[in-house]
């Protein structure tokens, strides 16, 4: 599989098969999780969640330094595979599973999901990154999209399978989908020396063995967001929108413990809770994925990201004050679903960006810091906060003052967003602010600058205009006048006055420098 388009495939076959499987294990979970009698808390559950993700972010690490990232995601996807078998062969026969398996199985699947994931896309990311930001965008909608249709089909099948053999058939579908996940892992080659993510992180020279240990790798996490404003940034909005996810989660596990029958919630099998997750999420999953394949494409490339990604809390934040103001079954199960959608749909593609125009390090183990412990500092803490207020109020809080915390840290999440656009944009990212239209402020008709067209002409537009990669100007001749995105015009006599001062002081003519800089940005963006 040494042709870049297979690897494509392959690794967008690798996230279908993950999201697949985990749409089918937080069903179980979470049927096991609401029929469970035992008193579980979401605050231990997440605790555990959390001790978890600190040992895996150390494993990981050490395995990506000894092992490289190909047999990192292989070691780590049998490794899960393993486990899942395990919990299902404890969920045979018994209807009633013990609160050890229930809590480690919803403790698990959050982390196990965050930990192959984030492998795949630091895959998919390196390999991207040779291609160009235009292509990224394109590639990330379409990945993610079909990605979100295959968890959607998960999902509708999801009540089928725990009808038929009970939460055991969800887990085993779940095992199957990471052993797949093994196999195709290792039928990965590098393409290219360099950049594709499956060479082995080297060690200084003269390294000690033991600063390769699990302590080091947390050590050096800890130092990279010290020295990343950016990273810091990605952590405090990771860890915002995951107390805000936890409150939504804590109001949909009411609501469907409210809205559907006692004997069909908790029945032998859990069935009917399971198939309701199920399908509730098979509809979050279809319509994430029709945006990434439909909408998200158009927009990425015509619409400025970081406007994208700060209407995620505006929009989300309505939706909370719909269901303040009449709170329900239904209104909080529109409320979640809204919010997942827009979470998996635009989010998820954003913020990979942002990851991809980091340096490596950053990259590799930044975002698998975030993404496994980051994420566990907000759920245990909104899980702790609210097991809290539950113990306080004698009882789960009322869905409207859920509403009200979710508006708030709506608000909070908006903040956090504009920081990491803030400093992205400022740090060279891919969220800039969008220049100025110079042909709409001249009553002049768009020009497509990035043309086929252009490629043929050496960067060059109808032969009279340049892409300037070194500035990041625009540039375009009509009538006379050159037009930069900037939104400044220069008549073609300044541009001869000036290139005849710039060949007497450095040899070399406006126009000559423009062409070699188009010519080097053209080979540059190949």
């Amino acid at each position: 599989m040494r042709h870049p388009g297979g690897h494509f495939l392959a690794l967008g076959w690798c996230l279908c098969l993950l999201y697949s499987g985990y749409e089918l294990a937080r069903a179980s979970s979470l049927a096991l999780f609401n029929k469970s009698d035992a008193g579980l808390s979401g605050a231990l559950t997440s605790a555990v969640s959390f001790v978890l993700s600190v040992a895996m972010l150390g494993v990981y690490g050490v395995g990506a330094e000894v092992l490289g990232g190909k047999w990192t995601l292989v070691v780590s996807a049998s490794g899960c595979c393993v486990v899942f078998l395990a919990f299902a062969f404890a969920c045979f026969g018994d209807a009633d599973v013990s609160r050890t398996v229930v809590c480690g199985l919803y403790a698990f699947r959050e982390m196990y999901v965050a930990l192959i994931a984030t492998q795949v896309w630091e895959l998919l990311s390196a390999a991207l990154k040779q291609r160009g930001e235009r292509e990224s965008r394109r590639w990330f909608c379409i990945i993610q999209g079909v990605s979100c249709i295959c968890s959607a089909f998960s999902g509708v099948a999801a009540g089928r399978l725990a009808t038929a053999g009970g939460q055991a058939y969800l887990l085993l579908a779940a095992a199957l989908s990471l052993g797949t996940i093994t196999v195709t892992a290792v039928a990965l080659t590098p393409v290219k020396a360099g950049g594709w993510g499956f060479e082995k992180v080297e060690g200084k020279t003269g390294k000690k063995k033991s600063d390769h240990g699990m302590l080091s790798v947390l050590r050096s996490s800890a130092s990279l967001f010290r020295q990343s404003p950016l990273l810091a940034a990605l952590l405090a909005e990771a860890t915002v929108c995951q107390v805000l996810v936890a409150t939504l989660n804590l109001s949909f596990n009411e609501a469907i413990r409210q809205g559907l029958p006692r004997e069909e919630a908790s029945g032998e099998t859990g069935a009917g809770a399971a198939g309701f997750v199920g399908n509730s999420f098979a509809v979050i999953g279809l319509v994430s994925g029709i945006l990434q394949l439909v909408v998200m494409p158009w927009a990425m490339v015509r619409v400025n990201p970081s406007l994208l990604l700060k209407t995620l809390p505006v929009v989300a934040g309505g939706g909370f004050l719909v269901t303040f103001v009449s709170p329900g079954f239904r209104t909080a199960t529109v409320a979640f679903s809204v919010t997942k959608i827009l979470e998996y749909s635009v989010r998820g593609t954003v913020l990979e960006l942002v990851y991809q125009a980091m340096a490596d390090d950053e990259r590799r183990l930044g975002k698998e810091a975030i993404a496994t412990v980051g994420v566990r500092i907000g759920r245990t803490t909104a899980q702790v906060l609210l097991y809290l207020c539950s113990a306080v109020l004698g009882g789960t809080p009322p869905q409207r003052a859920l509403m009200g915390v979710a508006f708030v840290l709506s608000i909070a999440w908006g903040a956090t967003i504009r920081k990491v656009e803030a400093l992205a944009r400022r740090g060279g990212g891919p969220l800039p602010s969008p220049p100025p239209s110079p042909t709409k402020q001249l009553g002049l008709p768009p020009v497509k600058l990035f043309t086929p067209q252009a490629s043929r002409n050496g960067g060059r537009v109808g032969g009279v205009g340049c892409v300037d990669g070194t500035e990041g100007v625009r540039r375009r001749a009509v009538g006379g006048v050159e037009i930069d995105s900037s939104g400044s015009a220069t008549s073609a006599a300044a541009r001869k006055e000036d290139g005849v001062v710039r060949a007497n002081g450095s040899g070399s003519s406006r126009s000559t420098s423009s062409a070699s800089i188009c010519s080097s940005s053209h080979e540059k963006d190949l």
